[in-house]
């Protein structure tokens, strides 16, 4: 019994000691967004804002022909980007708008390092996701 014990503790022990330890992201740049949509055959739209016009330093946009959407916020720390993704996390606003033209579409809201993402179909993330790999 006592050794059935000891196995059990040492085993919550090593899974306490790798849950702690995070996996350092990867910083991704503007431009490798860029190319990484390009290169999955989307049409992007870019802008750089050297004054941090409005809270960032490049927007990336890719929109597909149906309405869905991507953007991508880069700001000059992840705590910018953090703020502005907790804004705009609920934004009713939009569910309702898109509801009274038939096709109800909630903006999903996240961070990656010093990005701020928002999109509305998961299949326009899956090239972002690849490049965090």
């Amino acid at each position: 019994m006592k050794r059935i014990t000891a196995m059990v503790l040492l085993a919550a022990m090593a899974l306490t000691m790798f849950a702690g330890c995070q996996k350092e992201k990867k910083e991704i740049t503007c431009a490798q967004v860029i190319a990484a949509y390009e290169e999955a055959g989307y049409e992007v739209y870019h802008r750089e804002y050297p004054e941090k016009e409005y809270g960032y330093v490049c927007m990336v946009r890719i929109e597909e022909g149906d309405g869905d959407s991507i953007e991508f916020h880069f700001h000059e720390t992840s705590e910018d980007a953090q703020a502005e993704a907790e804004k705009r996390q609920w934004n009713s606003l939009l569910w309702i708008f898109s509801a009274i033209y038939g096709e109800p579409t909630w903006l999903e809201t996240e961070t990656y390092r010093n990005i701020e993402i928002e999109y509305d179909d998961d299949d326009l993330y899956t090239p972002f996701k690849e490049l965090t790999k």
